[in-house]
């Protein structure tokens, strides 16, 4: 719950800063993760935008936020990924140019 709640308080900024929000997904079933969070890829402005309104809100960012997010995890990966894409896309991806 003290995860959750940390995250939602996070998700609360950029709601109010009108900014783009992470997907969440719990897991019911399978691996021995809990949650997965997407989130989009920020422009720099946005980036600032949504700094600037956490650390007002008293929310740390950069790596002390990431200490504070580790203190709730038994592991964490980070997954780069490209898309979304269809299928035909994903083949242009995959042969090149």
């Amino acid at each position: 719950m003290a995860f959750l709640k940390w995250m939602a308080s996070r998700d609360a900024v950029d709601q109010q800063q009108g900014l783009p929000r992470a997907q969440w997904y719990a897991h019911l079933d399978g691996d021995s993760w809990d949650y997965v969070a997407i989130s989009p890829v920020l422009t720099d402005a946005q980036q600032k935008k949504e700094d600037d309104a956490t650390r007002a809100k008293g929310l740390a960012i950069g790596p002390k936020a990431s200490i504070e997010f580790r203190e709730f995890i038994a592991s964490h990966t980070d997954t780069m990924t490209a898309g979304p894409m269809t299928v035909s896309e994903m083949l242009d991806h995959v042969n090149g140019p």
